[in-house]
């Protein structure tokens, strides 16, 4: 379990930077998430998840760090000037997709707007199944409308890399059946259609 969680930061990184291009890529950065531990909790790993979008500096902690399939998750957004710690002023929204197979998403959450309590502008989210979520925080920045994702992994998601690969092995094992069959009728063939030795020596 602790070699998965410790994994998951560049997995995150690659998928974030080759699955998930949006036009607004340019105005924001994702760094990579880090696992905490609380101290009431030590077992239970959490999640912080810092982004940047221009001035705003953005940090997802979502608890567990690791969301157990059909059981609610934290997830808190703290927002704060980089240069002066000044708060985000305004209400935010966030929605949650769940990444399915080859790219294709289906929409968990529908797009909420919340507004901070003390600090913190917090939602609780369940994760229907194993798998991988974004989880989208959508806010303005310099007057222009950002969203940014957030990967989150719930329960123990398979790889649609394993399914292909299966497939993959399982037609190259089908063909070489095929072809074995196909050499051995042949060969039979072949040798119904060519006189026995005998009968061409008594000719």
């Amino acid at each position: 379990m602790m070699g998965r969680i410790a994994r998951l930061p560049l997995l995150v990184a690659l998928l974030l930077l080759l699955g998930w291009a949006t036009d607004a890529e340019a105005h924001h950065i994702l760094g990579l998430p880090h696992y905490a531990y609380k101290d009431n909790y030590p077992q239970v790993p959490v999640l912080e998840y810092p982004a940047m979008t221009g001035p705003w500096d953005v940090l997802l902690t979502s608890y567990p760090g690791h969301p157990v399939p059909g059981e609610a998750a934290n997830l808190s957004f703290y927002i704060k000037d980089r240069d002066s710690g000044a708060l985000y002023p305004d209400t935010v929204a966030v929605r949650v997709l769940r990444n399915a197979a080859f790219g294709q998403t289906v929409e968990i959450l529908p797009e909420q707007e919340i507004t901070a309590f003390d600090k913190l502008y917090k939602i609780t989210v369940t994760m229907p199944e194993d798998g991988d979520y974004i989880v989208e925080l959508i806010m303005m920045s310099e007057g222009q409308q950002e969203r940014i994702p957030f990967l989150v992994v719930a329960g123990q998601p398979s790889s649609p890399w394993g399914f292909v690969i299966a497939f993959l092995c399982g037609l190259a094992l089908f063909v070489v059946v095929i072809r074995a069959v196909r050499i051995k009728r042949d060969r039979a063939a072949a040798g119904a259609a060519s006189p026995p030795a005998e009968a061409e020596e008594a000719a």
